[in-house]
């Protein structure tokens, strides 16, 4: 499956690989770095992972759950909500 296959529920994110990069890029040349400190929880069945974890975004922590659907050993489509701690 090409990576550009990969569907981001997220407005503010586009889908594709290189959609991704481009959101993650813009956030840290703004100075709001994203990062995972912790995976607390991982589920899967079927084609669903859930991850539960903590990290920091813009200097906040947070708790961020993460949902991803795989196909052929790749994430393809994710939906992600972020609480802050």
């Amino acid at each position: 499956m090409p990576p550009e296959s990969y569907i981001q529920h997220n407005p503010r994110f586009a889908d594709g690989i290189s959609g991704l990069a481009a959101a993650l890029g813009e956030l840290a040349k703004s100075g709001h770095s994203l990062k995972y400190s912790d995976v607390l929880d991982v589920v899967a069945e079927g084609d669903f992972a859930y991850v539960r974890s903590v990290g920091v975004f813009a200097g906040t922590d947070f708790v961020f759950h993460d949902l991803f659907r795989v196909a052929d050993g790749r994430a393809v489509e994710h939906w992600g909500v972020m609480v802050p701690r």
